[in-house]
């Protein structure tokens, strides 16, 4: 456990955030649309073990038809800085669910988008 959170890099203190959130939640990295950080929550919500979501993009885990939505939203609204609407995702063992997203965008010190499944 991080003891003085203010002290850490954004970067670090981003990590420490998530890890602290007692919803699922992860951080992917815009370019790629890998996962380069999830909380136990979201590991357990997708079914997972320990660090198989890291790694995943994000086309794993969202369901086709909502996917090609999802990502021309970030291209054409690169600028923006948040999205929140309702999207299929799919669970490893292969199960789908409609879930309310949230998801921020940060841009320090590159484009991460973090999500919440709400």
């Amino acid at each position: 456990m991080i003891k003085n959170p203010e002290t850490l890099s954004y970067t670090k203190l981003m990590a420490f955030s998530l890890h602290n959130r007692n919803y699922p939640s992860w951080i992917f990295d815009e370019k790629s649309l890998k996962i380069i950080d999830a909380n136990q929550e979201a590991v357990d919500f997708c079914l997972y073990d320990n660090n198989e979501l890291i790694g995943l993009s994000i086309t794993d885990l969202w369901h086709n038809e909502d996917l090609s939505d999802i990502i021309e939203d970030l291209e054409i609204h690169s600028t923006e800085r948040s999205f929140f609407g309702n999207l299929k995702h799919r669970k490893k063992n292969g199960d789908v669910v409609q879930m309310r997203v949230r998801a921020m965008r940060s841009l320090n010190p590159t484009s991460f988008w973090e999500v919440h499944l709400l």
